[in-house]
């Protein structure tokens, strides 16, 4: 799926409301540049990969109304300031995690 060559130039990737569906890849953790990744009302499966507790440069991370489910990598939450993590459902022990619902808005 992933060009392994060019993977560590890669900043964003947004993909809202794209139909997508499926699991997000382990190799994800090859894009070291990586600040946003953004795939908020598609059909994901599965759970996020540990993999990405390695990008440190990652501000946002946005999984808001997927199917994404199960234990959240703590180490996502350790690298840097201001990340920003949204989600449909809330994990347990998620320090940067703000919760929406299906309509976009934080729930209290």
């Amino acid at each position: 799926m992933f060009n392994s060559l060019r993977l560590f130039l890669l900043v964003e990737f947004r993909v809202d409301n794209a139909r997508l569906s499926g699991a997000i890849p382990s190799e994800l953790a090859r894009c070291t540049a990586l600040k946003s990744f953004s795939v908020g009302n598609n059909r994901m499966t599965g759970t996020l990969p540990v993999d990405l507790e390695e990008l440190e440069e990652l501000e946002e991370l946005n999984i808001w109304s997927t199917g994404i489910s199960g234990t959240f990598p703590s180490g996502i939450c350790d690298h840097g300031y201001g990340k920003v993590v949204t989600t449909h459902i809330e994990f347990p022990g998620c320090t940067c995690c703000t919760v929406l619902d299906n309509n976009g808005e934080m729930v209290p």
